[in-house]
Order: C-alpha cells, then sequence, then structure tokens
C-alpha cells in the first residue's frame, strides 16, 4: 500500500555506486510515495542510466551555497518534496539498506504520531561529543526543514563543526524532541545485533 505521505531522500555519490541498487531497492519495500536520489556531483562525472531510472526523482546536487554537499543535498531533496504533502522523510545514505521494512513501516506510523522531531540509528556521546548519527534517520518534513534551513546558515561560522554535532546542537536550539534509541556500538559501521536500528530493522551500513 503507497503511503502518500511518507518519502525517501537518498544523499549519495559516486562511491556508493557498487551497492546503490540495493539501496534503492530496499526503501522501495517500505512504499513511499516518492524515493528521491540526491547526487553529490561536484565531481562532475556521470551517473548510470539504468540506476538513475530506479528513482521517481533524480536531482544533481551541486554546492553553489552554504554547508557541506550533504546539507544541500538535503536542502535540494527538501525543496523538491515540499510540494508533495510529506509528513515524514526516511533520510537514507545511498551505501545503507533496510532488510525488515514492515518493521520499519510499523515504526515509520508510531513516529508519525508521535511527539518526536527525529529517530536516529545514533544518538549520544561520540568522541567526546554529542552527535546524532545523519546516516539513516526519520523526521517530521516540517521540524527537518527548518533543521537543514539552520544548518545551511550556520555553515558561514561553524564550518570546522561535522554534521552529525552541528544537527543535534540545533535540535536542540529548537526544542525539538530526538526519539530514544539503543545505539549501535558505532556511529560509522553498525555491527550485527547492534542497536535499535539494527535489531528491529536489519539496518545495514554495505560501505562498499
Amino acid at each position: 500500500m503507497l503511503n502518500k505521505d511518507i518519502c525517501v531522500i537518498i544523499p549519495t555519490w559516486k562511491q556508493h555506486l557498487l551497492v546503490f541498487e540495493k539501496c534503492v531497492l530496499s526503501c522501495r519495500k517500505i512504499d513511499p510515495l516518492l524515493v528521491v536520489v540526491s547526487y553529490d556531483n561536484h565531481f562532475k562525472d556521470c551517473f548510470p542510466i539504468n540506476l538513475m531510472s530506479l528513482a521517481d526523482h533524480f536531482l544533481f546536487s551541486d554546492r553553489k551555497g552554504k554547508g557541506t554537499h550533504w546539507i544541500i543535498q538535503q536542502k535540494d531533496a527538501l525543496s523538491y518534496v515540499s510540494r508533495h504533502g510529506i509528513k515524514v522523510v526516511i533520510s537514507l545514505n545511498g551505501d545503507c539498506v533496510i532488510g525488515n521494512p514492515d518493521r520499519f513501516m510499523k515504526s515509520i506510523e508510531d513516529f508519525k504520531h508521535s511527539k518526536y522531531d527525529i529517530f536516529s540509528y545514533f544518538h549520544g556521546m561520540h568522541k567526546k561529543t554529542e552527535r546524532i548519527g545523519t546516516m539513516a534517520f526519520m523526521a517530521k518534513f516540517n521540524s527537518l526543514t527548518k533543521i537543514i534551513k539552520r544548518m545551511e546558515e550556520d555553515s558561514l561560522y561553524r564550518s570546522r563543526e561535522n554534521n552529525e554535532s552541528k544537527m543535534v546542537r540545533i535540535i536542540h536550539e529548537f526544542g525539538m524532541k530526538i526519539s530514544p534509541v539503543d545505539n549501535s556500538e558505532n556511529i560509522r559501521c553498525p555491527s550485527e545485533n547492534s542497536g535499535t536500528w539494527v535489531k528491529d530493522f536489519s539496518f545495514a551500513h554495505l560501505h562498499p
């Protein structure tokens, strides 16, 4: 059944090409209204046509504004989906997969009607700094739009702050709520049977 108020944004770049198809196909199983791929094109390279066709909409995102490539990719994709009445955004990097779509869809429904603004695979301390995982998360559309707008603006004078630290700081500044999560042991490469997303949703970072 098509979930008409849910979309998936896939920020990706050329290093994800070997596993990109697995990512998109796993996203298709949660039946979102849209799968939008935002491709980091700062290398000005080509993307295979057969892989482009897997998405409902494919954006060549180039860094014309402030902020990291990931921020610009999110901004471009959110701008596109803003006309479609989306309530919940799933963001999944192009080298990640969701292996248990049924449990994931149930979690999306619970999240949609919850008090929380964002639910990430990781939230906590990493290298003595509070961070929230940007590799995979779900967020309320309006909340994420505000967060990304502020992240872009903020990058003008905090250019050395990484996205995970910047995002969680801005979430707190807005007074938004983060859903509790059992963290993966490793923020970069979640290991087997480690954390809520891995155990419940069979989330995996394929990391080619």
